[in-house]
């Protein structure tokens, strides 16, 4: 099976990266990784790795605490991965037969197993997990489908929408989250338990704090969440920590201790490139960024943090957003949202319409689908980026409430429901409900999202 599957070749002695001291802390180097596109840092509750993908090549370095790589060969080309504890599960879409083999590989035991299931779907990392040797797919279909390593179909889970991302908690639960709220999945059926957009996907950095895609920590309880800071992580992925009950929050290239009695910002480091993944061991902060476009990780102590002063003059603790801009949107720099976009506004006309030196773009719907074509919707954040760094930003489209990028008889339904005290907006929702700028919403609003839809007919 294994032979079969892939070749495996695994390098005890050679040594693939470089530490470099800076500032008081170590940094890694991979140049062997430079050549990949898909490049992750990860963890398990005793271990980081850093996975990193190049067509049907896997490569596997252990940054903490052992010092080993592996290499993998897979059949087909990987679309997306994720870990849990130390198995990795691979999705390698077949675009010949229109099908898609789920590979599932145990670091530890050098074991591998895979199956194809006849799904066309091309499952984003966040759409897969793994328990007990069993994998979960969310499908576009409605149904999440549980399989046992070697595909067999053991449960099937009937949801009410169609897109889902699925997060293990850090015991067994298994959470499926959408815009529609957070499902529990126990035996054979699915239990809401909160209904709320939370901007998935999530991780856990503990058994009841999570991270979403925005960056934002969050506390989950037994019938409710709560949001626990105000501030937010300018990452690639959900990533965070907990020390000492202080969230550990990356913006750009410094790194903040956020104490989490007063939400206040206790303590920083500086960085010298944009964080893009943050995890946190015991004491230590493992951050991944880049040099020059090759891949490295620091490992900073976090008794290496200094006491934060909001009057500090280090320059390095700002950066200058000069380099973005638009005669066209409203672009808010504090709190990092573009307003003003017109609905059917397309990605190649929002290119169009912003200023954006030395940077490329991409764009991650409501839904965490990245999209590169078609309209623009409401939630969807767009990235600035280079080798060196990057800054995100979340988009208000004018009258679109439900994320599509249009305005339609839902955008009218969700508004008419926010006056009848039915539904809440918050964020860039209550953006694009504002559509007369007045700093409420109202009837007036609602007048004008009338006379938008009237006029596309």
């Amino acid at each position: 099976m294994l032979k079969s599957v892939c070749s495996i070749l695994i390098c005890v002695i050679a040594v693939l990266s470089f530490p470099i001291s800076a500032s008081s802390y170590d940094t890694y180097t991979y140049q062997n990784f430079s050549h990949c596109d898909n490049i992750r840092l990860m963890q398990n509750e005793n271990q980081v790795f850093l996975v990193a993908v190049n067509s049907n090549k896997v490569y596997i370095e252990a940054v903490y605490p052992s010092s080993y790589n592996i290499e993998l060969t897979l059949e087909n080309n990987v679309y997306s991965y994720n870990l849990f504890d130390t198995t990795l599960v691979f999705v390698c879409p077949i675009a010949i037969s229109k099908q898609t083999q789920v590979v599932i590989y145990d670091i530890d035991t050098d074991n591998i197993y895979s199956f194809v299931v006849s799904f066309i779907d091309s499952f984003e990392f966040s759409e897969i997990c793994f328990y007990d040797n069993s994998v979960y797919l969310s499908c576009n279909d409605g149904v999440i489908r549980k399989y046992s390593k070697y595909g067999n179909l053991l449960n099937c889970y009937q949801v009410t929408k169609n897109s889902y991302h699925l997060v293990r908690g850090l015991y067994s639960d298994i959470y499926a989250c959408s815009s529609g709220g957070i499902y529990k999945l126990s035996t054979g059926s699915v239990t809401q338990f909160f209904a709320d957009n939370i901007f998935a996907p999530i991780k856990f950095v503990s058994d009841s704090v999570f991270v979403n895609r925005l960056g934002y920590y969050y506390r989950l309880d037994t019938n409710s969440i709560s949001k626990l800071t105000d501030y937010k992580s300018t990452v690639s992925f959900p990533s965070g920590g907990l020390i000492d009950n202080h969230y550990i929050v990356a913006e750009e290239n410094i790194i903040f201790a956020v104490d989490g009695a007063t939400d206040e910002k206790d303590k920083y480091h500086n960085l010298h490139n944009y964080a893009h993944e943050i995890c946190v061991i015991g004491s230590d902060i493992f951050v991944l960024s880049y040099q020059n476009g090759i891949p490295a990780v620091s490992v900073i102590p976090y008794s290496d943090f200094i006491k934060y002063n909001d009057n500090t003059s280090d320059s390095n603790t700002t950066n200058n957003n000069s380099e973005i801009g638009s005669s066209v949107y409203n672009i808010d720099l504090q709190r990092r949202v573009i307003t003003n976009i017109p609905h059917s506004t397309t990605v190649a006309k929002l290119k169009k319409n912003i200023y954006f030196k030395n940077y490329n773009l991409s764009f991650t719907r409501y839904d965490g689908k990245e999209i590169t074509s078609g309209n623009i919707g409401t939630a969807t954040i767009v990235r600035f980026y280079n080798n060196d760094y990057s800054k995100e930003f979340e988009l208000s489209v004018v009258g679109d409430l439900t994320g599509e990028g249009n305005v339609n008889s839902r955008d009218r339904k969700m508004l008419f429901s926010f006056l009848l005290d039915e539904v809440s907006f918050s964020g860039v929702y209550c953006d694009s409900a504002d559509i007369n700028n007045s700093g409420g919403i109202d009837t007036s609003d609602l007048v004008l999202l009338l006379r938008i839809i009237e006029e596309q007919k």
